[in-house]
């Protein structure tokens, strides 16, 4: 394309190698993109881009965005 780079060489995967749009994500503060900009799911770097893995973050961010998000922790308990 005359106004960006030619994605269909680069975006799509190669062997084992995700491409670039499997592989960009919004940096991210915990669950916070910016103050009050909450992202979940695939969009976050460094996150396992998993079904488990987006609904868990995606509860997470849904519930801070509601303003509750004490109601809802991970559990630091020990197993039994």
């Amino acid at each position: 394309s005359i106004h960006g780079p030619a994605l269909d060489e680069v975006a799509w995967p190669v062997d084992a190698d995700p491409g670039l749009l499997e592989a960009v994500g919004v940096a991210c503060e915990g669950l916070e993109a910016a103050p009050q900009i909450f992202a979940a799911g695939d969009v976050v770097a460094d996150k396992p881009r998993t079904l488990l893995q987006a609904v868990y973050s995606g509860v997470l961010a849904g519930a801070a965005a509601a303003g509750e998000p004490g109601q809802i922790e991970r559990s630091r308990r020990p197993r039994r």
